[in-house]
């Protein structure tokens, strides 16, 4: 998140604010300028669509489930007591619910990421070793867009364009994240929220282990730390599929659509032996 502040914060365009917004922004100091740079504006948008997406799936789903099976919300102990005071635990509104919108999600994501490999996926080169020419001055907003909405398919695609994996093996590794919690949570007396912590954790550290090799592939093995790298995929995957999805393109000489590759530049190809011995040569 620090390292995508400060590239936003650094690489500010020069677009004007709408006229509606400016007598509204010039009363704030600081605030124009911040709202000048469009990507604080993609953030901020995708954000706001996060925060409605989440909200609606989790106010349908209950709505559904009540409707469907006649289950309604309930207060249920869990065997977890801290302060003498047992934490709220799992009730059958919450499996429900949460089984519904975790198969409709994993659906929807299998849909989307049929269409997004054949479309731009399968159209990449094959590349031995990437090494980036110029550094990520702004990032085009479908970038923002699949990595914050669907950000296993968005991973599924850097991962792939490297050789570290698969494309499904990210939302391979949701659909198992998901049956764990499903799991987890069917445990009599289970504290509720704890069965998603969990999955989410070993679902982070799974990925920063892909991670690590991504890095490697790109040259910048040093960067890459695996409680770090564990603890963005399992709070804030978003940031981190935005990061590497950055690095894997501009070295690829490619630019990602809604639907489409566009190439922007040469991608360049060199080969791991000589990135080693450069490396060397330098450290001499």
């Amino acid at each position: 998140w620090l390292k995508l502040s400060n590239r936003w914060q650094k690489y500010c365009c020069h677009s004007d604010l709408p006229i509606q917004l400016q007598p509204v922004f010039s009363k704030v100091p600081g605030l124009a300028k911040m709202a000048r740079c469009p990507p604080v504006w993609i953030f901020l948008l995708l954000l706001a669509l996060w925060m409605a997406q989440a909200f609606i799936v989790v106010t349908t789903f209950n709505a559904l489930t009540n409707l469907v099976f006649g289950v309604k919300d309930s207060d249920v102990p869990s065997s977890i007591v801290i302060s003498k005071s047992p934490l709220p635990g799992v009730n059958q509104l919450v499996r429900i619910s949460t089984t519904m919108s975790d198969c409709c999600e994993i659906a929807v994501f299998v849909a989307l990421g049929v269409c997004y490999k054949r479309r731009i996926t399968n159209k990449r080169s094959p590349f031995v070793s990437l090494q980036p020419k110029l550094p990520v001055l702004s990032t085009p907003w479908p970038t923002y867009l699949w990595s914050t909405l669907a950000p296993q398919i968005r991973m599924g695609d850097t991962f792939s364009a490297v050789g570290v994996a698969d494309f499904w093996l990210p939302l391979v590794v949701f659909f198992v994240s998901r049956v764990a919690a499903f799991l987890i949570g069917s445990i009599p007396g289970m504290a509720s929220g704890l069965p998603s912590l969990t999955a989410q954790l070993g679902q982070g550290v799974f990925l920063a282990h892909l991670r690590q090799k991504l890095l490697q592939k790109l040259g910048k093995g040093e960067d890459g730390k695996l409680w770090k790298d564990a603890c963005l995929y399992s709070f804030c995957c978003c940031f981190a599929a935005i990061d590497d999805a950055e690095a894997v393109d501009a070295a690829s000489g490619v630019e990602v659509g809604c639907l489409s590759l566009n190439p922007v530049g040469e991608a360049v190809l060199v080969d791991s032996s000589v990135v080693s011995a450069a490396t060397a040569l330098m450290n001499t």
